[in-house]
């Protein structure tokens, strides 16, 4: 069996992972894996993996996440080496930017163009 959440906007629109604080609630193992996985909106993906401690010990840790960029979504699975459930956690203070529509932003800026030059052209 997988364990798998999912971060993503409301929206649908882009966004890059910064970090976030996570703290290891239960692993049934020494050194499981999570694995987290970034689904880019140009297509393709990023991962990273973090390990685990066997038992809690309550200190909360700081991932960062280079690369995961104008994501559509991060995926998240725990896994144990049987295929089982894995590692227990908790995430805190999950920094996230969202990624400008640049294809908007392009679209307002050539209305922007059109309207002064038909502005200059009754003027003149």
């Amino acid at each position: 069996t997988r364990n798998d959440m999912t971060l993503s906007r409301t929206d649908g629109g882009l966004f890059n992972l910064i970090s976030f604080n996570w703290v290891n609630v239960y692993s049934p193992a020494k050194g499981l894996p999570i694995v987290f996985t970034g689904y880019v909106g140009s297509g393709g993906t990023v991962t990273k993996t973090i390990t685990t401690l066997m038992f809690h010990t309550g200190n909360w840790e700081y991932a960062t996440f280079d690369g995961f960029t104008d994501l559509t979504s991060v995926a998240w699975s725990t896994i144990d080496e049987y295929g089982d459930f894995g590692p227990q956690f908790k995430l805190d203070n999950i920094y996230v930017q969202n990624v400008p529509d640049t294809g908007f932003t392009a679209a307002l800026l050539g209305v922007g163009v059109a309207a002064l030059a038909f502005a200059r052209r009754r003027l003149g």
